[in-house]
């Protein structure tokens, strides 16, 4: 008798576990598909497709298609395509963040032109927008004004 109340008690208990995963899954289940309703992605997705955008030299093959010119846009901010609903959301390659609108593009002075000693160039850093110095034959970059 004492055994069939000892298993009787241990198949309650791996029930009541199985219960709890099960909930457990349901919820997930439930927030991942809010997530998907709302128009975010999966962290995971969002890094996938990142390095899939990275990995890609034809355009239109991966899976982040840029739909805005992206001078149209803040530095940093991206427009891509939502998988799942087709739609264009914007998406901060620096912190992660998604939004369905586009952030406000702050609009600012136009640098002033200087003259760089030869094989210098100028180039806008895409993540800050801050421009950086490069030269092409020696492949050496930096932040500092190059000085003749």
């Amino acid at each position: 008798m004492q055994e069939d109340a000892k298993k009787e008690a241990e198949e309650k208990k791996q029930k009541e576990e199985e219960d709890e995963k099960k909930k457990q899954e349901e919820w997930q289940k439930k927030k991942d598909e809010d997530r998907e309703r709302k128009g975010h992605m999966k962290e995971e997705e969002l890094k996938k497709q990142w390095e899939d955008s990275q990995s890609s030299t034809t355009a239109g093959t991966n899976s982040r298609q840029s739909t805005k010119d992206m001078t149209d846009l803040a530095p940093g901010i991206e427009q891509v395509i939502d998988p799942a609903s087709g739609r264009p959301y914007y998406w901060n390659r620096l912190t992660g963040e998604t939004s369905w609108t586009a952030p406000p593009v702050a609009v600012s002075p136009a640098p002033p032109v200087v003259d760089l000693p030869p094989g210098w160039e100028t180039v806008n850093d895409p993540a800050s927008g801050k421009p950086y110095y490069f030269n092409r034959s020696t492949g050496v970059t930096q932040w500092a004004l190059p000085q003749a």
